[in-house]
This record gives structure tokens, C-alpha cells and sequence, in this order.
């Protein structure tokens, strides 16, 4: 569905025809951007390797996720 590598995403629209499932897959990319790896909690960064495994995780980070994100904000700030 997509792939991020660097500062260059991409997330296929071929498969993702619902917006709210493109949305939670462009997150995803977009959390690899910023340097989040994937998760195994409930969390938009899980691994999806089917249309149905991105419909079940959430729209949002976990806790640890949001936490690593903030992180790599202040430091990035600090810089």
C-alpha cells in the first residue's frame, strides 16, 4: 500500500478506494517520515499487509508512539 524511505513517500491509491482507509495509510507513511517504526499496538503505525488489516487498526499513534513522536520533535527543535 505504501513505502517510505528517507524524505520520499508513496501509498498506493489502487487498492485504498475508501478515504478514510487512504488516510490512515498516507499516517503511516508519513510516521516512517518522521521516524516512527512499526508497531504492534493498537496504533495507525501497525503493519498492514491486507485492505482488512488497515481496517482494523486505529486512525491514531498509541501512547509509546505519540510519546517517541513528541521526542523526536523536542530534539529536532533543540537543534
Amino acid at each position: 500500500f505504501g513505502a517510505a524511505q528517507e524524505r520520499k513517500a508513496i501509498v498506493s491509491m489502487a487498492q485504498l478506494t475508501e478515504v478514510h482507509l487512504l488516510s490512515k495509510e498516507v499516517c503511516h507513511e508519513v510516521g516512517h517520515l518522521l521516524g516512527l517504526c512499526h508497531c504492534s499496538h493498537p496504533c495507525v503505525m501497525q503493519t498492514s499487509w491486507t485492505v482488512q488489516d488497515i481496517r482494523n487498526k486505529p486512525a491514531e499513534l498509541c501512547p509509546a508512539c505519540r510519546r517517541a513522536l513528541e521526542k523526536r520533535i523536542l530534539v529536532a527543535s533543540d537543534q
